[in-house]
């Protein structure tokens, strides 16, 4: 199987359309084989990582159904932030495959992974691991969703490595286990006991065959039946939710397929990487009728254990009989604020994570304390409840993705004003504004990079979350002091919370003397640098702060921020420039005399 960069001049509509994938995003592709075994299909694997995470303790795939337009779904599935929110409560990548099938292609050529799709999706955990850092992909768990076809797929995939899944959410999509005459391209799996002991979820909609027994999709709860009766009979976990309100569409499934698998995840992750995975506890288990709308302790069931769906839990149980009623699993907890709101000129941008039990449906824009918009202004989701992102057929976003933007078109130029962010989901629960944020300084570069007045490379940091520190406990000796600082344990998150630029390089020798020439005649003294090219030594972090507006436009050229502990002589009072500054770079320790290297630029917010 061939791995090609992105794009690719193979790709045909209506496959060639998809996000780009800049990190924390990574995509591999492959072309079709014609090797026996092996996918005959070009298939698009993209995966998002969530930012900041050292190692995954696992991977969420969100499969995609047969057909044109449900393979076409996948390319933005690991875009949807709602399955993010999921994934990133667990340290787990997100990853959503694309595979290229031709509307009339058969697609059991790629949905039986023993067809080559499972071979491909091995390679790509590989491929993606070396791409994003993150080599462990390889060897993770993975808890599987998957749609119609990708149900088949994902079903097969608990049967062929029972050991490396943790759950299975199958919707409207199952493996034969049992060779069916009416489905001769059809092969049948075996049911190994270590699938037994995979939590599983049969969910189909009610015109699937349930209530609604004609039509093109009648057949899907009989075999869903035949599945869950088989492995249920064994004492596999397997339970059933009917969705009473659709048919092969997804509906709002996610609303009980997310809080589900975070039950079943909490439960199985190893909490070292490498172990394998947890048994699923099974003594606070409920049991339910098949198609029935009432779910009890496991010890209060009256009929037949190993015909009654299986539920985890409690809360699961609780979600369960609200949503096999009406889908309208309730959540009593508000989403996330928003973060990081961002002005410039008369457009806004923001960062968002969603409500993990009930997504977002939109936003609340305020100007000055009063009400300006919701954006959008009207969301889309012809399958069940709106959704910011919108969703299509197989539970993915549509394209192009909905941006996390508004452009406030009755500002008037010149004028100043804050804006303040909320976020909504689909149950109407509101998050707390997020803080205030006014116009960036209009002197603000808008490239990725620049050169300031005295040729100093700037690279801008954006906003996010990083693993800042070494080790857990401070140095014990001055080996390991020399080594790494006394602050940098422990290994913490710090949070970026407004853009700034950072010194690509070391403030040179040449670059700091445009401010204080007469700092030449420090060159070399304390074993400091002596060459014009080589890092500044013998600056005091009062030098360092005076040379802050010593660049043109009057903005920061070597402000330098500095914590508590890693600044142990007297410092001046910050000053409001300061805080402001756009070039931050790192002091290291003094020296007796109390001068400071700037030799480093790590940076410290």
């Amino acid at each position: 199987m061939l791995l090609i960069g992105i794009p690719a001049v193979a790709q045909q509509p209506p496959y060639d359309v998809f996000p780009p994938a800049d990190p924390p995003y990574y995509r591999v592709r492959y072309e079709a084989s014609k090797e026996p075994g092996e996918l005959i299909f070009p298939v698009n694997y993209t995966i998002w990582i969530p930012p900041g995470v050292k190692h995954l303790r696992g991977m969420i795939v969100h499969q995609h159904g047969c057909g044109e337009g449900s393979c076409k779904s996948g390319l933005t599935g690991a875009y949807d932030l709602h399955w993010q929110a999921l994934a990133k409560k667990h340290d787990c990548a997100l990853l959503a495959p694309a595979y290229e099938q031709p509307e009339k292609a058969d697609c059991q050529m790629w949905c039986d992974p023993r067809n080559g799709s499972g071979k491909a999706f091995e390679k790509c955990l590989a491929d993606l691991g070396a791409k994003s850092g993150h080599p462990e992909l390889a060897k993770v768990p993975w808890a599987l969703w998957g749609h119609s076809g990708g149900g088949h797929w994902a079903g097969g995939m608990v049967l062929l490595h029972p050991d490396r899944v943790a759950a299975a959410w199958l919707r409207s999509g199952v493996p034969l286990l049992k060779a069916d005459p009416a489905r001769p391209g059809t092969k049948a799996h075996t049911l190994p006991d270590a699938a037994l002991r995979v939590p599983l979820m049969c969910n189909v909609g009610t015109k699937e065959g349930v209530t609604v027994k004609d039509g093109r999709f009648a057949g899907v709860w009989p075999a869903n039946e035949a599945f869950f009766g088989e492995v249920r009979s064994k004492g596999g976990l397997v339970g059933v939710a009917v969705d009473p309100l659709s048919s092969h569409d997804c509906g709002n499934q996610r609303y009980l397929a997310i809080p589900w698998l975070d039950a079943c995840l909490s439960a199985r992750l190893p909490k070292s990487v490498g172990e394998p995975l947890r048994e699923m506890p099974t003594e606070n288990a409920n049991l339910a009728e098949p198609t029935g709308a009432e779910a009890v302790v496991a010890s209060k069931f009256n009929g037949d254990a190993l015909k009654a769906a299986w539920l985890p839990n409690e809360s699961i149980s609780r979600a369960w009989m609200q949503y096999v009623k009406n889908t309208a699993v309730e959540d009593k907890t508000p989403p996330p604020p928003p973060t990081n709101v961002r002005v410039s000129g008369n457009e806004l941008t923001w960062d968002a994570e969603a409500d993990l039990e009930s997504g977002l449906a939109s936003f609340v824009i305020e100007r000055d304390g009063k009400l300006l918009a919701s954006v959008p202004e009207k969301s889309n989701n012809p399958f069940g409840r709106p959704i910011f992102q919108n969703l299509q057929y197989s539970d993915t976003p549509t394209q192009p993705l909905v941006p996390l933007r508004f452009t406030d078109s009755t500002a008037k130029p010149g004028d100043k004003h804050t804006y303040r962010v909320t976020a909504v989901n689909t149950l109407g629960l509101k998050s707390q504004p997020s803080a205030d944020a006014a116009a960036e300084d209009a002197r603000l570069p808008t490239t990725k990079e620049t050169i300031n007045s005295v040729g100093m490379r700037m690279i801008r940091i954006e906003v996010g979350e990083f693993a800042m520190g070494t080790e857990h406990s401070p140095p014990k000796d001055r080996q390991e002091w020399e080594q790494r600082d006394s602050d940098e344990s422990p290994v913490h998150k710090v949070k970026i919370t407004a853009r700034f630029y950072l010194g690509a390089y070391e403030v040179t020798n040449r670059q700091f003397e445009q401010f204080d020439a007469d700092h030449k005649r420090f060159r070399g003294q304390r074993g400091g640098s002596k060459q014009d090219d080589e890092p500044v030594a013998n600056v005091t972090w009062q030098q360092a702060a005076v040379a802050s507006p010593f660049t043109k436009n009057s903005m920061a050229g070597f402000a330098a921020v500095c914590s508590e502990s890693s600044c142990p002589w007297p410092k001046p009072k910050m000053t409001a420039l300061m805080r402001s500054s756009w070039w931050i770079v790192r002091l290291r320790m003094p020296s007796a005399g109390g001068s400071a290297s700037l030799a480093r630029s790590r940076m410290w917010v």
